[in-house]
């Protein structure tokens, strides 16, 4: 987890030209006209959980890359 050191600089997640990319194209993924936005949102706010094994991971990486 990032965070902040004794002198309030921010230590910890760091972001190269690769993470950059992957975040790019994660968001991009997310807002294109699919049933990825729908379904996932759907699953949050109903709690299906038999999404999880399919859709978990790309949820996962979406919230860190926000």
């Amino acid at each position: 987890m990032e965070h902040k050191d004794e002198n309030g600089k921010w230590v910890g997640l760091t972001h190269s030209e690769h993470s950059d990319k992957a975040r790019r194209a994660i968001l991009k993924l997310y807002t294109y006209e699919s049933p990825l936005y729908k379904t996932i949102n759907d699953a949050c706010c109903y709690q299906d959980e038999s999404v999880v094994s399919t859709l978990g991971p790309f949820a996962w990486l979406l919230y860190w890359a926000i």
